[in-house]
Parts: structure tokens; sequence; C-alpha cells
């Protein structure tokens, strides 16, 4: 014999199975209900706060939803402005606002572990900060890690980490500007401690003025373009 179920008693059944599949391993009731509370409901109650806990988690869900894009569209839009700064610093460089970099030597930490590395340059604009790629080519796969660097205040930044606040760690590369990059000098600076990114040991950098319109210095701690006279 089949048993029928009025609309009601489907809706109470439903609700009751929704109740044993979300709540069914969980220690918690629905609204924030004690277990005695829960158990003195009757089941039509309970399905009832069942339905009104989960209309709460979803439209809690969807909120979240629209904070993670909301933020996600915000970030992106840091990461544009950025650029656009970046560019136009570039586009608007005199001689000394760019430096050449060469990196070489030494050894670098790949997933924890110091080695040999394929030496890179780059250049930096005065007031940039980014990620450089070192790579380290084994017999069977090549490693890579990526380490922050920057330049501002008269001042190469190495192994800064992605903290615009770098220039308050006291772990990190600094090679101030000594008046030789006109021509280019080559340092070899301290080994950083494990507990930095690139535990650099025994590295060399090299660093020169990237040849543009302006002044050159010429070993003087000042330099002006044509625009400043």
């Amino acid at each position: 014999m089949r048993l029928k179920m009025s609309t009601p008693q489907k809706y109470i059944l439903l609700s009751l199975i929704l109740i044993v599949l979300v709540y069914g391993c969980a220690t918690r009731f629905p609204l924030g209900l004690k277990e005695e509370q829960w158990q003195a409901l009757s089941p039509q109650q309970q399905a009832e706060y069942t339905t009104k806990q989960y209309q709460i988690d979803e439209e809690r869900r969807k909120r979240q939803e629209e904070f993670e894009r909301q933020r996600e569209r915000e970030e992106a839009e840091a990461i544009r402005l950025e650029k656009e700064r970046i560019l136009q610093l570039y586009r608007n460089a005199r001689y000394g606002d760019i430096i050449q970099v060469n990196i070489s030597g030494g050894s670098i930490a790949f997933i924890g572990e110091r080695k040999g590395y394929e030496p890179l340059s780059f250049d930096l604009v005065r007031g940039e900060r980014k990620r450089i790629t070192f790579y380290h080519h084994g017999k069977h796969i090549t490693h890579s890690t990526d380490i922050w660097v920057a330049y501002d205040n008269n001042a190469f930044y190495f192994d800064v980490g992605d903290d615009r606040e770098y220039e308050h760690h006291t772990n990190k590369i600094v090679i101030l500007d000594d008046g030789r990059w006109d021509e280019g000098e080559t340092y070899r600076p301290k080994t950083l401690d494990k507990g930095t990114d690139s535990q650099a040991q025994d590295i060399k950098i090299f660093i020169r003025y990237k040849p543009l319109p302006g002044m050159q210095r010429k070993g003087s701690y000042y330099y002006y373009s044509p625009r400043e006279k």
C-alpha cells in the first residue's frame, strides 16, 4: 500500500532531510538554539527554523561573495594604477632616475636550500619596487624563486619582501649611491640569514646609471637635468 502525504507533510519531510544533511555532522543548531531548545520543538518548527537558518546562511554567503568580488576589483585597480605610475616614471626619467643592475655569483635559496643561479639583469626607476625571478637549472628540473627589490632614496634595496614599508626592515641588503654609479660599480654585500626569502650568500651586485638625457654627475652626489637650469 502506497503512503500518500499531504503537501505540508512533504514539506516537513524534505525539511527534515535538509536538517540531517546540513546539521547531521554539526554541533550547532539553527538560529543559535541549544540542543534542549531544539529538541523541544515540533518537527514542523524544526523545519521552519532550518529553512530560516538556510536563508540567513545564503544571504551571508552572497554578501561574502560580493565582498570578495569587490576586494578583487579594488586589488586589480590598485595594480593597474601602480603599473601606470611606474610607466609614467620611466617615461619622464632623466639621467640618475634609472639604474641598471646585474646580479651574479654566490647562491640564492631555492626551496630553502642555497644553490647557484642564472645571472640576471634588470632596470629599476627611482620609486619602483618590483619582483625579480631567479632560476636554478638542475639536471632534471628548473627551480625558481621570486625576490623583491627596490630603488629609492638614492639606494638600491635587495630582498625587501612584498611590503611597502621595506625601509624599516633590518634584514635586507642596502647599497647606497656612493658616487660611483656613473661608470658602474660592483658590490659584494653581506650574507642574508635563513629568515629572509633569498638567503643570499656571496652574491655580486653591479649597479650603474642608465644612459639618459640629463647632466652626468661625474662622481658627485648631486645631479641635475636641463630642466633644473
